[in-house]
């Protein structure tokens, strides 16, 4: 399981079992962002709070990229087929990753 802040300190957003959630600081119901049979995992806000990236596992390939908050538009930065990724991070401007 991994966790992120958002850069307002309102809502934190994590990986279940292989899917993404979202829930405020203070306590609440999860939402779900992205759920289904692809493992997804390590979100991670950007500095801006707009967007978050994830590592997404399917079959050998891996698949890192940023999406909306509410898990829409998303958008393949990469496409691996021999290394596996893990933990990408925003740069701190939020231009790359």
């Amino acid at each position: 399981m991994n966790v992120d802040l958002s850069p307002d300190g309102k809502d934190i957003v994590f990986d279940l079992l292989g899917d993404i959630y979202i829930m405020p600081v203070s306590g609440g119901t999860a939402k779900v962002l992205r759920q289904g049979k692809a493992m997804e995992v390590q979100p991670r806000f950007s500095p801006d709070g707009k967007k978050y990236l994830l590592l997404r596992m399917q079959v050998v390939v891996i698949i890192s990229g940023p999406w909306t908050r509410d898990g829409s538009n998303t958008k393949q930065l990469t496409k691996e087929s021999f290394r596996l990724l893990n933990n990408a991070v925003w740069t701190p401007d939020g231009s790359m990753l």
